[in-house]
């Protein structure tokens, strides 16, 4: 077996030091195509410099395993306090490998188990680390390069063989990374993790080790030539793989660089009909449609950084479209009332404008407000209604103000004022076409009576009196679902 010693970014791998590499102590290694850390050499492994005053490793000890543990702290869950390299590269760490000759290895792996979080290691804690066996340079010329794996408390997450190829006749920096999946899971004041690192025995095949691996990674991986290289994108967040026919679906993709000042930009290369992404936030939007239900749909996600020749991370899953439990029953928009006109949307000839999310909008003005009522539904006395959602697909133009778009649910059929308010809220804001939103609304609680439904009107108004920015309507619609 092998042992490494390295230095690396946040969620990736960063060139820190230039200094070429030297020849130290001549290191033989036995034959084998697999090439691993013992336990003294895990001991060995320190952090860069940089970063001793955001994450970085409290203890470290010998554990029977044989295997070593790091108690690692993380100051906060903010980006420069959640992810750390713990390494073996001559420069900050103990270069005792640097310039040892791996030609005949295959591939690098480290066995690694969260053996806690703050103390506690029960099963369905939503705390998750991303983490990776690194190791560099590459054969592109790169500091170092490593495979993200999934660790949690879950028993099928727990414990995973993490490897990346060995593609470099000598080894520069060696060791393993770990960062937060999820920040907004983990303590904003600190958390504290305890990791065991275990070498991979000598007698485990390659392809058995880097099938142990294709399990853990949450189909996570890089895509192009170039990919186990530094500044690639890394994803963080693992998909949501179940829909249901006729309801809304969402992923929010989360991915981090680690080079400062990249723009990420999200597409889909494989997706089913009516699935989008936002290319600026990742966030997939998607309403299977009832004939999708029983059906398994691909979708294969690409994150692209803004470098010069850019690197690319993708992520491929499977989403079961489950059919629709319930009986559920899309109401769309019948007339409405334009407080500028002081017309009926049907007498103005512009009802069609937010019947169908076909990218032509119903503008509401600075200072006024559109009054929408909805098609009517037939509930049986023995009905439950288990919700009512109002969706709204829009944006908003330059210069719009957050809080100053407010949506409010009324009853009655007439207008310009005779309806009861039930409740008002202040919408999300987005500013320009490119990002057009849906947003929902649940007023279940609000309108929970056949008779309450059937005179429901949504008011969309535009308080933002200060400056002429409106705001457009594509699609407005509500969704009964009843049992």
């Amino acid at each position: 077996m092998f042992v490494l010693a390295f230095c690396l970014c946040a969620a990736g791998c960063a060139a820190y030091s230039k200094k070429p590499i030297e020849e130290v102590e001549p290191v033989e290694f036995p034959a084998g195509r697999i090439l691993t850390l013992s336990e003294e050499q895990l001991l060995f492994l320190d952090w860069h410099i940089a970063y001793r005053s955001g994450a970085h490793v409290t203890e470290k000890r010998i554990v029977p395993g044989p295997a070593v543990e790091f108690d690692i702290y993380f100051p906060s869950n903010s980006p420069d306090s959640r992810s750390l390299d713990i390494v073996s590269s001559g420069e900050g760490g103990r270069g005792n490998l640097v310039g040892a000759d791996i030609r005949d290895y295959e591939i690098f792996a480290l066995k690694l188990t969260l053996v806690s979080v703050n103390g506690q290691s029960e099963p369905d804690m939503k705390q998750r680390i991303v983490a990776g066996a690194v190791i560099g340079p590459t054969d592109k010329g790169r500091l170092c390069t490593y495979e993200p794996v999934i660790l949690g408390l879950a028993d099928t997450e727990k414990t995973v063989i993490a490897k990346t190829p060995v593609s470099a006749d000598k080894i520069y920096q060696i060791g393993f990374h770990v960062h937060m999946q999820n920040p907004q899971d983990w303590d904003q004041s600190g958390s504290i993790i305890r990791l065991r690192v275990e070498p991979v025995v000598e007698e485990v095949d390659a392809n058995d080790v880097a099938a142990a691996v294709s399990d853990n990674v949450a189909e996570t991986h890089f895509a192009t030539e170039d990919s186990y290289s530094a500044g690639a994108p890394v994803i963080t967040s693992m998909p949501v793989t179940t829909a249901t026919a006729d309801i809304l679906y969402s992923y929010d993709v989360d991915a981090i660089d680690p080079d400062v000042g990249d723009r990420l930009t999200y597409s889909l290369t494989t997706k089913p009909a009516n699935m989008t992404i936002n290319p600026a936030t990742g966030l997939i939007m998607w309403q299977p449609t009832s004939d999708q239900g029983g059906t398994n749909e691909v979708v294969v996600v690409k994150v692209t950084d803004s470098n010069s020749i850019p690197a690319v991370a993708t992520q491929s899953f499977t989403i079961t479209v489950n059919p629709t439990p319930y009986e559920v029953t899309k109401l769309g928009v019948l007339n409405g009332y334009n407080q500028r006109s002081r017309k009926t949307l049907l007498a103005d000839g512009k009802v069609n404008l937010v019947q169908a999310g076909d990218n032509k909008w119903m503008e509401t003005n600075f200072g006024s407000f559109t009054s929408y009522i909805f098609s009517e539904i037939a509930i049986p006395p023995n009905a439950l209604i288990r919700s009512v959602v109002v969706f709204v697909e829009h944006f908003e133009e330059e210069r719009f103000a957050q809080g100053k778009l407010e949506w409010s649910i009324d009853i009655g059929r007439g207008w310009p004022f005779k309806r009861a308010v039930l409740a008002s809220i202040k919408a999300e804001v987005h500013i320009g076409e490119s990002n057009e939103a849906v947003d929902s609304w649940d007023i279940t609680s609000l309108v929970d009576t056949n008779e309450k439904i059937n005179n429901l009107q949504l008011e969309v108004k535009n308080n933002n009196n200060t400056v002429s920015s409106k705001t457009l309507i594509d699609y407005i619609y509500v969704v009964v679902t009843l049992e």
